[in-house]
């Protein structure tokens, strides 16, 4: 992992935008992430979105984002000035489920902040709607791939949380023994 990148992970630690220590919610769990709280923190959306605008594909002329990465969606819109289309969240009708200005055959990406909250049946949906209203979602970048199996083909994250979590206890940032359950559970 090249230094940039470790220089991210650090200041999503600690901002407190990535945790880790024992948080109970729907179950226990070792790692909590906090990434829709990313514009608050204009220096790391900067950066984000500066690494995502490296990785787009060339042909991209419409960028998608989910629900909870319109800050960042926003943020690579301006940097890259690739017109943004925002998911919202909702998966009634195709044509109310996309706000932005869109038409037929262009190349898009698809933003997200992480994995988890998407599962292949979701994530292919929203493939489906885009599909529908003329946006072809040829790629697919993410922060942080923290479910690793729902990342589909064509699709890119700038933080495995495996590394991150690795990272964090191989500099002490972390007790190790937090590591090595966080890293259990991955």
């Amino acid at each position: 992992m090249d230094e940039p990148l470790q220089a991210l992970i650090r200041g999503l630690f600690g901002a407190g935008l990535f945790q880790l220590g024992t948080f109970t919610h729907e179950r226990q769990k070792h790692v909590k992430l906090g990434l829709e709280l990313l514009s608050s923190y204009p220096h790391l959306l900067r950066s984000i979105a500066g690494l995502i605008q490296q990785r787009l594909a060339a042909n991209i002329s419409r960028l998608v984002c989910t629900s909870e990465a319109v800050g960042l969606g926003t943020a690579v819109s301006l940097m890259s000035d690739i017109p943004l289309v925002c998911h919202t969240g909702k998966f009634d009708a195709p044509n109310r489920n996309f706000v932005g200005a869109y038409d037929i055959e262009h190349p898009a990406a698809l933003l997200m902040l992480n994995t988890e909250r998407y599962s292949q049946d979701v994530l292919a949906q929203i493939y489906r709607d885009a599909g529908s209203v003329g946006l072809q979602i040829i790629q697919n970048i993410c922060v942080i791939d923290d479910v690793p199996s729902t990342i589909q083909q064509n699709s890119t994250s700038l933080i495995r949380l495996a590394d991150a979590v690795q990272l964090m206890s191989d500099e002490g940032l972390i007790p190790s023994a937090l590591g090595q359950k966080a890293l259990a559970e991955l």
